[in-house]
C-alpha cells in the first residue's frame, strides 16, 4: 500500500506541474542556463516537473527514454505477446520518465487484466481506475492528440480494443446500446472499422454532419469532434502536406477536435474520461486508430544516420560534422501501405525509414562530398555536376534511394550550394501493386517537397518502373505474402503459403534493357528475397561489359538454400563468378568492407544480414563518381 500510494503521489505531483504555466515556455524555451526557465518553479520543481534531457519535451513522445520504452512501443504495434513485451505493470507507475509511455502501460496492463478469466475483479478495478486516472492527467498536460500521433504509441488501437472487452464493460460500464436503429451511424460505424485495411478509403464526412445536426443521434455531442478530425484524415489521405500553410491546416483541424474532446471528458468536479471514450459507440477510438494508420509518415532521418555513425562520419561533407544545426536534415516523407502490411506498420510505429543500407547510402554521400570538396576548389564545378545514374531493384515503397537522394539534396541545400550536388535520374523497379501505390505517391511528394524547398530549379529525374528483374523475359507469378509485401518471392511465401497471394507480373533482364548504345548504370541496388542471384544471371553481358559500374545485393542467411540447395559456399563462390572481373567486398552493416571469401561461415549464423559490393575499373565506369566513391570506401580490404 505504500508504494502505491507513492506511485499515485507522482501522478499528482505531475499534474501540478502544468497548473497555470505552459510547458513550452518554463521547460522548452532556450534560456541563459540552457533549455527551459527554472524561475517558474520554486525549489526543486523544475526537476521534478521537467525531468531534463536533451529534449525536454521528449517526456511526451519518449524517444530516447530507455530501451523498455521503445520496446513496448513497438511491441503494441506488431501485436507482439505479453510475455515479450516490458511489465506494464512496473511501467504504468513510471509518468515523470515517459508520460505516454505510462499511459499506455496503464491501458495495456487493464487490457491484460482483463482478458484473464483468472483476474480477481477487484484487482480489476484498481487497474481501470489507475488507468482513468492516467487518462484524466493525459487530458490535463499540454500534450495535443497530433503529438500523441507523431510520437507513435498507438492509442487508438488499445482503447478500441478496451471498448470490446466484456469485463472492461462488465466493471465500468454499461456502454451505451450501439446505433443498431439509426442507419447513419451504422453507415459511419462500418466505414470507420474498414479504414486501416483501405489505402484509399475516405471518411465521409456528409455522414458526420447528419449526426452533428441531429440531436437524437446517440453521437450527437461527440460529433463536434468527429468532424475536424475526419477533415484532418482525409487531408492527410489527399496528400495535402506539401506546404506549410497545408500542414498547419491539417494540425489546426486536429487540435480543434482536440480541445472539443477535453471539454466533454473533463466536465463535471469528478471527471471520468476514460468511460466518456468508451461508453458511446466506438467512433472516436476506431478514428483515432485510423490517424495512428495514416497513410503519410514522416520518418526521423537524423536517428537512421545515427545507427551508422562511421558511416555517416565517413560520407558526409565536412562542413556538417561539427555543427548540429547544419546536420539536422528534415524529415522524408513516405507512404505506407494499409495496416495488414508489416513493412508499413515498422515504418508507423518507428518513424524511421526500414530500409537503410549504409554501405549504398554512404556511397550517395561520398559523391556529394567529392562535389562539395571540388567546387570549393574550382566554383566553376558547379555548371558541370556528376550525372549519376542509379537503379533499384526491389523498390518497395522507396525509401532507400529517397533516402539517400533526400540526404544529398538536404546537403547541398544547407551548405548554400545555389543547385543540387549531384544529377541523378533515378529508376525504381517495383511489380506488386500496393506497393506501386505507395511508392508514386512517395516519388510525388519527394518531387514537391524538394521543389517547394528551392533545392532544384527542375525536379529530379525519378521514373517508376511497374516490372521484375530475373534471368528471362516474359510473364510470370510473383507470391506475396498479405502481411509482408517486402517479402514478396517468385518461389513461394516463404512457408506462409496459407497467406499467399499470387500476382502476374512482367519480367525484364538487365541485360535486355542495357542493350545498344545506353550510358551505363552508375550505382544497381538489388534486394529481392533470395532471388538476388536470378537477377545477375539476367545480367552477365551488361556486367561482363562493365555497363553496371558499382552493385549492391543483400545476402541473408535465412534465404541460403531456401530457393536453391546450395551452400553458403557456393552462393559466395556463384558471386565470385559472376562479378569475376569486378573489384568484390562484403559488408555486414557496421564493417566497410571484408574479404568475399570470408562470408561463407559468417552467412550461416540465423538473421544476419550481408552486402555485396562490387565495382568494374573498365573504360565505362572507371571515372564514374560512383566508382570513385566505392574505392575510397571499399577499397582497402
Amino acid at each position: 500500500d505504500g508504494l502505491a500510494d507513492s506511485r499515485t503521489m507522482e501522478v499528482t505531483r505531475l499534474a501540478d506541474c502544468w497548473v497555470n504555466t505552459t510547458w513550452e515556455h518554463c521547460c522548452a524555451a532556450p534560456s541563459d542556463l540552457g533549455t527551459g526557465d527554472e524561475e517558474c518553479f520554486s525549489g526543486d520543481r523544475f526537476i521534478e516537473c521537467c525531468h531534463p534531457r536533451k529534449a525536454p519535451r521528449d517526456i511526451f513522445r519518449c524517444h530516447d527514454r530507455g530501451r523498455d520504452w521503445s520496446d513496448l512501443r513497438t511491441g503494441i504495434i506488431y501485436a507482439r505477446v505479453f510475455q515479450e513485451l516490458p511489465d506494464p505493470e512496473r511501467l504504468r507507475w513510471r509518468p515523470g520518465e515517459c508520460f505516454l509511455g505510462a499511459v499506455m502501460s496503464a491501458l495495456f496492463y487493464l487490457a491484460i487484466a482483463a482478458g484473464s478469466p483468472k483476474t480477481p475483479e477487484a484487482v480489476l478495478r484498481h487497474a481501470w481506475q489507475h488507468a482513468d486516472d492516467m487518462v484524466l492527467l493525459m487530458l490535463r498536460s499540454p500534450v495535443s492528440v497530433d503529438e500523441i500521433l507523431l510520437s507513435g504509441w498507438h492509442l487508438g488501437a488499445i482503447l478500441v480494443f478496451l471498448r470490446s472487452s466484456p469485463r472492461v464493460e462488465q466493471i465500468a460500464g454499461p456502454w451505451a446500446m450501439d446505433p443498431l436503429q439509426n442507419s447513419r451511424e451504422v453507415q459511419f460505424l462500418q466505414l470507420l472499422e474498414g479504414l486501416p485495411m483501405a489505402a484509399n478509403l475516405r471518411v465521409r464526412q456528409d455522414l458526420a454532419f447528419e449526426i452533428f445536426n441531429d440531436p437524437k443521434s446517440i453521437s450527437y455531442e461527440l460529433a463536434s469532434v468527429l468532424l475536424p478530425w475526419s477533415a484532418a484524415y482525409n487531408a492527410l489521405l489527399e496528400r495535402w502536406r506539401h506546404t506549410w500553410a497545408e500542414e498547419r491546416e491539417m494540425v489546426q483541424l486536429l487540435r480543434m477536435g482536440d480541445a472539443k474532446l477535453k471539454q466533454i471528458l473533463l466536465e463535471g468536479e469528478t471527471p471520468r474520461p476514460l468511460h466518456g471514450l468508451l461508453s458511446p459507440p466506438p467512433f472516436l477510438p476506431l478514428l483515432l486508430q485510423a490517424l495512428h494508420s495514416y497513410p503519410v509518415v514522416k520518418v526521423d532521418v537524423n536517428a537512421a544516420l545515427e545507427m551508422y555513425p562511421s558511416f555517416f562520419h565517413r560520407a558526409s561533407p565536412h562542413t556538417w560534422r561539427g555543427s548540429r544545426r547544419m546536420g539536422r536534415i528534415p524529415a522524408l516523407e513516405l507512404h505506407p501501405m494499409p495496416m495488414d502490411d508489416g513493412l508499413s506498420n515498422a515504418n508507423r510505429a518507428t518513424r524511421m525509414p526500414f530500409c537503410l543500407w549504409p554501405g549504398f547510402m554512404a556511397t550517395f554521400g561520398k559523391m556529394g562530398q567529392q562535389q562539395m570538396s571540388a567546387e570549393l576548389v574550382d566554383p566553376n564545378k558547379q555548371d558541370h555536376l556528376p550525372f549519376v545514374r542509379v537503379w533499384e531493384i526491389g523498390a518497395n515503397m522507396g525509401d532507400c534511394s529517397l533516402l539517400a537522394l533526400h540526404c544529398v539534396a538536404a546537403w547541398g541545400l544547407r551548405s548554400a550550394q545555389p543547385r543540387p550536388l549531384l544529377d541523378v535520374e533515378l529508376t525504381l523497379f517495383e511489380p506488386i501493386e500496393d506497393a506501386l501505390v505507395s511508392l508514386n505517391a512517395a516519388v510525388k511528394a519527394f518531387q514537391q517537397s524538394q521543389h517547394a524547398a528551392g533545392n532544384l530549379a527542375q525536379k529530379p529525374q525519378i521514373l517508376v518502373q511497374p516490372i521484375a528483374l530475373g534471368p528471362k523475359v516474359g510473364y510470370t507469378q510473383i507470391h506475396l505474402r498479405r502481411a509482408s509485401s517486402a517479402e514478396a518471392s517468385f518461389v513461394g511465401c516463404h512457408g506462409f503459403q496459407g497467406e499467399c497471394e499470387v500476382q502476374e507480373v512482367w519480367m525484364e533482364t538487365l541485360d535486355h534493357l542495357l542493350l545498344g548504345d545506353v550510358p551505363p548504370v552508375d550505382l544497381l541496388k538489388i534486394h529481392v528475397q533470395g532471388s538476388e542471384l536470378d537477377v545477375l544471371r539476367g545480367a552477365r553481358e551488361a556486367l561482363r561489359q562493365g555497363r553496371i559500374c558499382v552493385t549492391y545485393v543483400m545476402t541473408h542467411a535465412a534465404r541460403i538454400g531456401q530457393f536453391e540447395e546450395v551452400s553458403s559456399e557456393e552462393v559466395v563462390k556463384a558471386y565470385l563468378e559472376i562479378f569475376s572481373n569486378h573489384s568484390v567486398v562484403a559488408s555486414d552493416g557496421l564493417t566497410l568492407g571484408i574479404p568475399l571469401q570470408a562470408v561463407p561461415a559468417a552467412l550461416k549464423e540465423e538473421d544476419k544480414n550481408y552486402f555485396v559490393i562490387a565495382w568494374h575499373e573498365g573504360r565505362l565506369c572507371r571515372e564514374r563518381p560512383s566508382v570513385q566513391a566505392a574505392r575510397e570506401l571499399f577499397g582497402e580490404v
